[in-house]
């Protein structure tokens, strides 16, 4: 819920105000190692134009070994960046 709520902020006010709110409810190691975490993490610095923790974020995510079809997803949003 944390991270629905954190993207609808987002997408309510600004990338950088649902990137606080991610970060202030995941905590230390709390929420890194799901992947929709990191999916969502990396949405928002891509949309805050941060790109380099928005591919940080693309690599965590894919570190969890994802379904194929994801995998590919974020593989094709890392190539977008360039990274």
């Amino acid at each position: 819920a944390e991270v629905n709520r954190a993207v609808a902020l987002a997408e309510a006010q600004t990338a950088e105000g649902g990137l606080a709110a991610l970060a202030a409810g995941a905590g230390p190691g709390r929420l890194s190692a799901w992947l929709p975490y990191q999916a969502a993490r990396a949405g928002l610095c891509a949309e805050a134009g941060r790109e380099t923790e928005a591919a940080e974020a693309l690599r965590a995510a894919l570190a969890l070994h994802p379904a194929p079809a994801e995998r590919l997803f974020l593989q094709r949003r890392l190539a977008a960046l360039g990274a």
